[in-house]
């Protein structure tokens, strides 16, 4: 599979943090420090060149968060994987099991993002979801309010506005109720 050849490969470039190794140098022991780039890779774009000439890409992000093999396709004696650097990006924040930046791929929803930030954390009542999106060309954002509940009584959940599209660059915030107490 695409993430077996990855890890035979030595992994994704972003995941070292430096390697250092020891080399001799006119006959003297010298430690030597790598510096590797930070910039993060591309797991959601990872393209397979087919020897017959077709090329996939695959979302090797999404199969680590939800399972689905059929993100993680089997390559062939001849096929060449190519992984290139993230090029734009989407963040979440608040109620979620995993916060912070994904890839963007044109297309995303809301419910890509959710399931790739590993789902809605606890069971508690959401009380407010929102965008944050840059107006283009500017610094300054407008906030999109998504879901927007003050009292107990549940009107909306997150898969009722799990097919809204997302823009490279949005920042989705899930918070839920800062009273809520679980049932023993």
């Amino acid at each position: 599979r695409v993430s077996d050849l990855i890890e035979m490969a030595g992994g994704f470039l972003d995941d070292f943090q430096g390697t250092e190794t020891d080399e001799t140098d006119d006959g003297q022991k010298v430690t030597r420090l790598f510096d590797l780039t930070s910039q993060p890779t591309a797991r959601r774009s990872v393209v397979v060149h087919h020897v017959d000439g077709t090329m996939a890409e695959i979302d090797l992000a999404m199969f680590a968060a939800t399972g689905d093999i059929r993100n993680n396709p089997y390559v062939s004696m001849g096929d060449v994987v190519h992984v290139d650097f993230r090029k734009q990006q989407m963040f979440v924040y608040g109620a979620v099991n995993k916060e912070g930046d994904q890839e963007y791929r044109p297309g995303d929803t809301i419910d890509d993002l959710i399931r790739l930030a590993r789902g809605v954390a606890g069971d508690a009542t959401l009380a407010h979801v929102e965008i944050w999106r840059f107006v283009q060309d500017t610094d300054s954002t407008v906030v999109i309010p998504l879901i927007q509940q003050e009292t107990g009584v549940v009107t909306a959940t997150i898969s009722d506005i799990s097919n809204i599209p997302l823009l490279s660059g949005d920042m989705l915030f899930v918070r839920t109720r800062s009273d809520w107490r679980q049932t023993p």
